[in-house]
C-alpha cells in the first residue's frame, strides 16, 4: 500500500512539474520576439509546440511500455546517478560528471558512480546522459516524462530556427514551414529523449547562426555556430563531419557566384572524396571503407529483431562501397515498402516512405525554377540529407532503427523538396 501511495505521489509531482514547464515555455513563445515568423500565427506556433510535447511524451510511453527499448531508460538512470551528487550537496562532482570530460581516467570521487553507469565510455550516448542530468536540476529528478518535455522543446526550438532560415533565405511559403514541423516521422522521432532531438536542434542552430543571426549579430552568431558544432561533434561526430562538405561548397559558391552551384557542389564532393581515398593511403591510417565496414559489423552483431534486413557482404574497397550506394538509398528512402508490412507501425511508415519517394523523384525537376542563390541553399540541404541517408543505409541492417536515424535527414530534406514543389509554376531567368 505504501508503495502505491508513493508512486501516486511521485506521479502527481511529475505531472505538476510537466504542466508548470509546458505553461512557462508556452508563455515564452507567446511573448518572446524570437518566436515570430511570417506565415505562422502565434496561436498556431503554440499549437505546434504542444503537438511536439505530445510527441515527446508518446515517445517515452511507447519506448518504455510497448517496444520496451532500454536506451532512454538507461540514459535517464545514469543521469539520476549524477544528479544524486547534487542532491547530497556535492556540486563539484555533479559538475564534473555533467559538463566535464568523460571517457578519461577516473578520479576517486567519481569512481563508484562511473562503475554504476553504462555510458561513461560512449561519448555520443553520454551526451544524452549529460542533457538529462542538467535537466534534472529543473525537473528535480521527478521522472523521465518531465525530462521528455525538454527534449521535445529542444527539437521544437530547432524546428523553429530552421523554419526561420527557410523563410529568410528562400522566402518559403507556409506549406514549406509546416513540413518542418509536421512530417510524421520527423514529428515523432526527433521529439524523443534520444540523440535525434539534440542533433536536429544543433544542426538547425548552426544554420540559423550562419544564415540568419550573422546578419544581425555577427560575433554572437559565430560563437553560437562554433559551440553548436562542438556539441554536435560530441553528440554524433559523423553528422558534424557530413555537414562540413555541404557548408564548404555553399560558401565557395557564395564567394564569387560565377560558377553554377551544381558545378561547385559536385566539384567539392569529388575533391573531398578523392582526399578521403588518398590521405589514408599516404599516411597509412584506416580509411572511410574501414570505418563503414566496422560500423556495419557492429550493427549486425546487435539483436535486430523482426525488422532486420540483409545488407549483404561488401567488397573491402571504395568500389565495393560505391556499388552498394543504390541499395543504401533504397533502404533509407523506399523502405519500409508494402512488402515489409507486418504491423500497423510499419504500415504507416511504408505510406510515408512512398510519399517521400514520389516527392523526391518529382521535386528535383523543379530545381531549374530556382535562382542560383536559391539552388545553393537547396543543394546544401539535399547533399547533407542524402549523404546522411546513404551512410545510414550502408551500415544499419534494421528498418526500425533506420526510421529513427533517417528522421534527422528528413528534417532537412522534406521541407527542401516541398519548397521545390512550390516552385513548379515559377520560371527564373
Amino acid at each position: 500500500m505504501f508503495r502505491i501511495v508513493l508512486f501516486l505521489f511521485g506521479a502527481m509531482i511529475q505531472a505538476i512539474i510537466i504542466l508548470f514547464y509546458v505553461g512557462l515555455i508556452a508563455y515564452g513563445i507567446q511573448r518572446l520576439p524570437l518566436f515570430t515568423i511570417h506565415g505562422l500565427s502565434k496561436k498556431f506556433i503554440l499549437f505546434l509546440f504542444l503537438l511536439k510535447i505530445c510527441a515527446g511524451l508518446i515517445y517515452v510511453y511507447f519506448s518504455t511500455h510497448i517496444i520496451k527499448a532500454g536506451d532512454i531508460m538507461m540514459y535517464y538512470s545514469d543521469s539520476q546517478l549524477i544528479y544524486a551528487h547534487l542532491r547530497h550537496g556535492d556540486i563539484l562532482t555533479f559538475l564534473q560528471l555533467s559538463i566535464g570530460l568523460n571517457n578519461v581516467p577516473v578520479t576517486e570521487n567519481i569512481a563508484s558512480t562511473v562503475d554504476s553507469m553504462g555510458f561513461w565510455r560512449d561519448t555520443s550516448a553520454y551526451m544524452v546522459v549529460r542533457f538529462n542530468a542538467l535537466v534534472n536540476v529543473l525537473t528535480l529528478g521527478s521522472g523521465i516524462y518531465a525530462n521528455a518535455v525538454f527534449f521535445a522543446f529542444t527539437s521544437f526550438l530547432g524546428s523553429f530556427l530552421f523554419a526561420k532560415v527557410l523563410a529568410k533565405k528562400l522566402q518559403a511559403k507556409t506549406s514549406v514551414l509546416l513540413a518542418v514541423f509536421l512530417t510524421p516521422s520527423v514529428w515523432y522521432w526527433t521529439a524523443g529523449s534520444h540523440k535525434e532531438s539534440l542533433c536536429v536542434a544543433l544542426v538547425a542552430c548552426i544554420l540559423y547562426s550562419l544564415f540568419y543571426l550573422i546578419h544581425i549579430k555577427k560575433f554572437i552568431a559565430i560563437i553560437l555556430a562554433l559551440a553548436s558544432f562542438v556539441l554536435l561533434f560530441y553528440t554524433r561526430f559523423f553528422i558534424a563531419a557530413m555537414l562540413i562538405p555541404s557548408l564548404m561548397a555553399y560558401y565557395m559558391y557564395r564567394m564569387k557566384r560565377t560558377w553554377h552551384p551544381l558545378l561547385v557542389f559536385t566539384s567539392v564532393f569529388i575533391a573531398l572524396g578523392g582526399l578521403s581515398y588518398l590521405t589514408p593511403k599516404i599516411l597509412g591510417i584506416p580509411n572511410l571503407v574501414d570505418a563503414v565496414l566496422a560500423k556495419k559489423q557492429l550493427y549486425e552483431a546487435l539483436d535486430n529483431g523482426n525488422t532486420a534486413i540483409d545488407l549483404g557482404v561488401y567488397e573491402e574497397s571504395y568500389l565495393g562501397i560505391i556499388v552498394n550506394l543504390p541499395q543504401a538509398l533504397f533502404n533509407t528512402i523506399v523502405r519500409p515498402h508494402f512488402l515489409d508490412i507486418h504491423s500497423l507501425f510499419l504500415g504507416l511508415a511504408s505510406l510515408e516512405s512512398l510519399l517521400i519517394t514520389i516527392l523526391l523523384i518529382t521535386a528535383l525537376f523543379y530545381v531549374k525554377n530556382c535562382s542560383w542563390d536559391q539552388q545553393a541553399i537547396v543543394f546544401l540541404l539535399l547533399t547533407f540529407g542524402m549523404t546522411y541517408l546513404l551512410l545510414t543505409g550502408l551500415i544499419v541492417p534494421n528498418l526500425g532503427a533506420i526510421l529513427r536515424y533517417r528522421s534527422v535527414a528528413l528534417f532537412f530534406l522534406v521541407p527542401c523538396l516541398v519548397y521545390l514543389w512550390t516552385r513548379k509554376d515559377d520560371l527564373v531567368a
